[in-house]
């Protein structure tokens, strides 16, 4: 039950993201396209975050803040949780955030483990990051490193070792802010053999106010490596209090990190030969107006990963496959006296693996005093799975909660109707889960 709500609500968070953060004006240099015209480093508050519940399943995550003497902070985060579907795993995580400013740099510091365990097989990753900015006359230097080191083992042991190394420089100019990005990536697995991959790119984009509700935010960056122009164009504009987004970009590669594939549910083996996905073009619009916001998104590949089955040990193998497809996505939500609603619609209308034709989800939640209800359905379309088709998904929930103080205190239901769908190829949903638990109130 828990990998299909991880699932579907991975792909909406995804896709229905805002094409463009909102206004003030002030804030609109914090804004984050596809590269950064400003790295400034927002410092954390002191804050303590606790949630905690069981049933036939339990989750427990705690998140600890500590600021320092104004230049240093310290973040503790530890999970555990116990599902129960077809995956049926037993999860443990932790990770330790430092951060400091000395003059003018800024250094952040993490380590983080994670170990999981299904059956008589787990997984295990460890994880370092060093990520320091070096604030000068000339501009802004950024590096971002990290290391992974990670094991699956069932019948045999699967190690993945990775390292990636990020510098960026953005630096401003009459013209507007230079940026410049090399990486370097390497990951060695004993199954795969080594594959190791470098990326620079450069370019140019500005950010242009016009009085106090417009702005014009034009850019054009250039990858060496794979010869791709990237051309991108961002508006937005206030008008009888009505905020507009308009975000045009082309020829936009869709990175990602490539032992990221490999998970629980099935082991993804990565080929040597895997490249990166391309979006053609994509066009989004963001509308808001009080508590109301609509946002739209639509975008072209010319390629995308492609499940592929192997013959042995039920391995799936993510391939680049050079076909284009399109998807538009929809997103509305609102607010009115004591009641929220989300509602969201994604559409394919390309045939894919594993990926359904059509994803709606919607959410009301209630606020009556001291309670709250919410109620959940999300409906995904059908999918395919080379010749078979796998059907429609439907999940109904529903939650009840009490604020007390600085703590809310929940009932939760999921799937209502406990129906056991074929989430994936031979993978079943178990059914019903139920809990009760606590949560502090941010």
């Amino acid at each position: 039950m828990y990998f299909i709500f991880y699932f579907l609500f991975l792909i909406l968070n995804i896709t229905f993201a805002d094409t463009i953060l909102p206004l003030p004006i002030e804030d609109l240099r914090k804004i984050e396209m596809k590269y950064d015209d400003t790295l400034v480093q927002p410092f954390p508050l002191d804050t303590i975050y606790l949630k905690i519940y069981g049933g036939n399943i339990f989750w427990g995550d705690i998140n600890l803040t500590r600021v320092i003497d104004k230049t240093i902070f310290l973040n503790l985060n530890g999970k555990c949780e116990k599902n129960r579907d077809f995956s049926n795993y037993l999860l443990a995580d932790g990770k330790v955030n430092l951060g400091w400013s000395a003059r003018e740099f800024w250094h952040e510091f993490a380590f983080a483990t994670n170990w999981k365990k299904r059956g008589q097989r787990y997984y295990q990753r460890m994880e370092v990051y060093y990520n320091p900015i070096w604030f000068t006359s000339k501009g802004t230097f950024t590096l971002k490193n990290t290391v992974r080191g990670a094991s699956y083992i069932d019948t045999e042991q699967n190690n993945f070792f990775s390292g990636c190394a990020d510098l960026a420089f953005n630096s401003p100019s009459r013209l507007g802010i230079i940026n410049s990005n090399a990486n370097i990536f390497y990951q060695a697995n004993n199954r795969a053999g080594d594959k190791f991959l470098t990326t620079t790119s450069a370019g140019l984009s500005d950010l242009i106010t016009i009085g106090d509700n417009l702005f014009i935010k034009p850019g054009v960056h250039y990858n060496i490596e794979k010869e791709i122009l990237t051309i991108s164009s961002n508006l937005g504009f206030i008008i009888s209090g009505v905020t507009t987004f308009i975000d045009l970009q082309q020829n936009v590669l869709k990175t990602f990190s490539f032992d990221s594939l490999y998970t629980d549910v099935f082991p993804f083996l990565v080929t040597e030969d895997l490249d990166y996905p391309i979006c053609d073009w994509q066009c989004g619009t963001t509308i808001q107006w009080k508590d109301f916001r609509f946002s739209g998104i639509y975008q072209q590949f010319s390629s995308y990963l492609n499940w592929v089955r192997a013959q042995k040990d039920s391995w799936i193998i993510p391939e680049l496959l050079d076909s284009t497809y399109s998807q538009i996505s929809l997103n509305l939500a609102g607010k009115w006296r004591f009641l929220k609603n989300y509602f969201s619609v994604n559409y394919t209308p390309d045939t894919r693996n594993l990926v359904p034709r059509y994803i709606i989800s919607d959410s009301i939640l209630i606020n009556a005093g001291k309670f709250e209800i919410i109620s959940d359905i999300v409906v995904a379309g059908k999918r395919t799975w080379y010749n078979r088709t796998l059907p429609n998904d439907i999940l109904l929930s529903s939650q009840i909660g009490y604020k007390w103080r600085f703590v809310k205190l929940f009932a939760r239901i999921e799937n209502i109707l406990n129906n056991k769908y074929e989430i994936l190829p031979n993978r079943f949903d178990t059914g019903s889960n139920y809990f009760i638990g606590l949560e502090t109130i941010k």
